[in-house]
């Protein structure tokens, strides 16, 4: 199908039948998954209650109940399957439903890749310009499947089917009273096609042989996904190839359980599927849905199936929400025109470009869940319910749906200014991911998620913040130096020592978290104050010493004071050296005196010096200074 090598079988089966199976190469996992996804779907009814599952049920026309586990693919992207599901039917069964939507997937995009390559090699129109396929009701132009795809929400479908078995009285009718209507009556899906996986009996091996196609049962190969062809692709697409829908049945015999899996591509929201009138597929999905409530039976559906639980898709704006790093409080931090409060998150508002126009055609935008959505028969009141204020779902998207009375749609004029005067910045994240910033379209979260740094003040007032910490960390770096070195050892030391440099890593580590924001003014401010603080509380080391130096050298004093050892007592027990010191020889280990140069007995007298002090004098060496004679050591 990918290559392209049976090229004229793939355009017969699409113009006579309309349905094709795609086979998996036999070292796919695709067997495998597709029996763990759908015996595990089997035995999950089993296993729990029919009144227990958080799925919704339907009764068909045969007594046949059908339980619906509902999601949707929004373009390419899939949506998530419930939450509960791990819990309701076992984390290897959801695991194994994923990987069959994968698979479906992958042949869905193969077939769509060999039907657009058909159609341009079909059509009289110069490659260089593709034929227009369909257009929207805003003359936007579609000139492939793949864009049709990409613009599109899709339904997908695990469906259980569990029929009763004959009681003894409809065993014992005459034969014309036994025939029973088919579980779902003939119909054509109203999409562009369906691709589906063979269907799973429940309580035995046998294969599968409920679907019906021209007045027969059919059977599909194991290793298949089977295409087919829908109501969009024979009558809404202008194609140079006339493509076949499929008209199809269902029926299960008495007892029977089944299960299924099944996708069908749709096409966007606006686009035409009737000139004139003009009339989009969403004016379609409305005038099905009212249909449905007078009348069950119908030969077109949408999915597979008569059912407006089921079949119903989502009747929503094709421009799904991009997901945007931003976690706040409240709408107020939204600017409400271009973006609106979901999931505690400013999410882009769908095509803000056509709000007007979508209020016009009594549309609302609402924070929703677009799988509850798509299961409950495009019931508003339900999708919205785990998305409410102040709940962080991902599952939520904003998406415009006809306005439902019992749910008011969100209000874009909350503080919204008529000159459209932005906000110094929106949201709020605490990293930017692509490298510094220097302005904040997006605030930043400072430290807690209740310090938003929403407005020129506030970012000013943490850069105080943050270099006058930064400050207080070298001050406390000073201290533990000073207050250590003055007591003598033992144990109130160490834990001195320790309190202080508990304090010191706690504080380096949340100058840490602001420097990991990668906002530019914050990160200056840090290091500004880690200088600065440093340069506060080291100038006595740095200039005290210096001014006594050259005080003792104007009083005429070009020696300084030594200590019995012949050094200085005070600079070099804390690894100072002075250049004014004229020694020229030194005692070696046997006491000998010998010639040295003035450097190496600097160095030497220092070692001596330290050597030999007391206990008392190295308790006065503040902790963290090197002495003069480790510099030496190799």
């Amino acid at each position: 199908l990918i290559a392209g090598r049976r090229s004229d079988e793939f355009s017969t089966s699409l113009e006579t039948t309309g349905m094709l199976a795609v086979r998996f190469d036999p070292d796919s996992p695709f067997e495998m998954h597709r029996e763990t996804a759908l015996r595990g779907w089997c035995a999950c009814q089993n296993q729990h209650p029919a009144s227990d599952l958080e799925f919704p049920k339907l009764v068909l026309a045969d007594d046949t109940r059908r339980t619906t586990l509902a999601t949707a693919t929004v373009g390419t992207s899939p949506l998530p399957l419930p939450a509960s599901l791990p819990e309701i039917c076992g984390a290897e069964v959801a695991t194994a439903m994923d990987a069959l939507r994968d698979h479906v997937a992958t042949a869905t995009n193969a077939f769509v890749r060999a039907l657009d390559r058909l159609l341009l090699t079909s059509s009289s129109v110069d490659a260089a310009s593709n034929p227009v396929l369909m257009r929207g009701n805003y003359q936007q132009a579609y000139t492939s499947i793949a864009a049709l795809q990409a613009q599109a929400t899709h339904l997908e479908h695990f469906h259980l089917y569990d029929k009763p078995p004959t009681t003894t009285s409809q065993q014992e009718q005459p034969q014309q009273y036994q025939e029973s209507p088919k579980s779902l009556d003939w119909h054509i899906d109203a999409g562009l096609f369906l691709t589906f996986v063979p269907g799973w009996n429940c309580d035995s091996m046998d294969t599968d042989t409920s679907f019906w196609y021209q007045g027969e049962a059919v059977t599909f190969p194991r290793d298949s996904v089977i295409i087919m062809l829908g109501a969009g692709a024979q009558h809404w697409l202008d194609t140079p190839v006339p493509l076949k829908a499929t008209k199809h049945a269902v029926q299960l015999q008495s007892g029977q359980r089944r299960a299924w899996y099944g996708m069908m591509t749709l096409v966007p929201d606006n686009a035409l599927v009737q000139s004139h009138p003009e009339r989009t597929f969403r004016d379609m999905q409305t005038a099905m849905s009212d249909h449905h409530e007078t009348n069950q039976k119908q030969p077109v559906s949408i999915g597979c199936g008569a059912a407006v639980e089921s079949t119903s898709t989502s009747t929503t704006s094709t421009t799904m929400s991009r997901r945007r790093l931003q976690h706040v409080q409240d709408p107020s931090q939204c600017n409400n025109q271009t973006q609106f409060f979901c999931w505690m998150s400013c999410l882009d508002i769908p095509e803000p470009d056509r709000i007007d126009a979508y209020l016009s055609e009594g549309l609302d935008l609402y924070c929703l869940d677009p799988a509850i959505l798509a299961s409950s028969g495009n019931s508003v009141s339900k999708a919205v319910e785990p998305c409410p204020f102040g709940v962080h779902n991902s599952n939520c998207l904003g998406q415009w749906v006809p306005t439902s009375p019992l749910v008011p749609g969100y209000d874009l004029q909350r503080n919204a200014s008529n000159d459209l005067e932005p906000q110094f910045c929106y949201g709020g994240t605490s990293m930017y991911m692509d490298g510094f910033h220097w302005t904040h379209t997006v605030c930043i979260i400072y430290l807690f998620p209740e310090w938003i740094l929403s407005s020129k003040g506030k970012v000013a007032i943490a850069s105080i913040m943050t270099a006058f910490f930064g400050a207080l960390l070298e001050f406390v770096i000073f201290q533990r130096r000073k207050t250590v070195s003055t007591m003598t050892a033992g144990y109130y030391r160490l834990a001195a020592s320790a309190f202080f440099y508990g304090t010191q890593l706690t504080m380096g580590y949340f100058l840490m978290l602001v420097i990991m924001t990668y906002s530019g003014p914050l990160f200056m401010c840090t290091v500004l104050g880690l200088v600065g603080g440093h340069i506060l509380f080291n100038s006595k080391d740095a200039f005290w010493g210096q001014r006594a130096a050259l005080l003792a050298k104007k009083n005429g004093d070009n020696t300084t004071q030594r200590t019995e050892h012949g050094v200085p007592s005070d600079e070099s027990r804390y690894g100072r050296l002075s250049t004014s010191l004229p020694l020229t020889n030194h005692h070696n280990k046997d006491g000998d005196l010998v010639d040295v140069d003035g450097e190496t007995a600097r160095q030497m007298s220092c070692c001596d010096q330290r050597l030999s002090t007391s206990s008392e004098e190295d308790a006065e060496v503040p902790e963290g200074i090197t002495p003069c004679c480790q510099n030496d050591l190799a």
